[in-house]
């Protein structure tokens, strides 16, 4: 999967790029912004000799970022708890001699929660929640902030189960 409109870290929501001439300098000035979350994330102003080039360096920064990592259940935790978020959760089920892997959308729902030791989520399209063991997290399950590429997933180990480091 290719990333090729710039996201806003914070939300998640796709940023704009404003181009504005400065006539002063003589130069178009480009930032990719995002208007609809509370940080108001940005990158810094590019300058170009054109206004396609400007918006170019800007979208080029903005989409330049470190490759995806599953979140630690912490990191998750916290942003389930505070607002909106829907990470992509991937689930992991081991049936010898192969394992079935799964990423998709979810919505976690933390006023559900029937029980201690389960987060309760929402596929989308789906109306009963679903209930994942906390103490399994990273090793049946784990979030990430985006969809990751397969590269990204295979680069991230699966936690120790017993001694054990689980492969995909």
């Amino acid at each position: 999967m290719q990333r090729n409109e710039p996201k806003c870290p914070a939300c998640g929501r796709t940023m704009i790029v404003p181009v504005y001439r400065d006539h002063f300098n003589k130069r178009w000035v480009a930032i990719c912004r995002c208007n609809e979350c509370v940080t108001k994330w940005h990158t810094g102003e590019f300058t170009g000799a054109t206004k396609i080039e400007a918006a170019e360096k800007a979208v080029a920064a903005a989409l330049t970022h470190p490759p995806l990592k599953p979140l630690d259940f912490e990191d998750f935790a916290d942003r389930a708890r505070n607002g909106f978020f829907v990470p992509v959760l991937e689930t992991r089920e081991v049936c010898w001699p192969q394992t079935n892997i799964k990423v998709e959308p979810a919505l976690f729902d933390l006023q559900d929660i029937r029980r201690n030791d389960a987060y309760a989520y929402y596929l989308f399209g789906e109306a009963e929640p679903r209930f994942l063991k906390l103490d399994e997290y990273g090793i049946t399950w784990r979030c990430w902030e985006d969809m990751p590429t397969q590269k990204e997933q295979d680069a991230a180990p699966w936690r120790k189960e017993n001694g054990i480091q689980n492969k995909n």
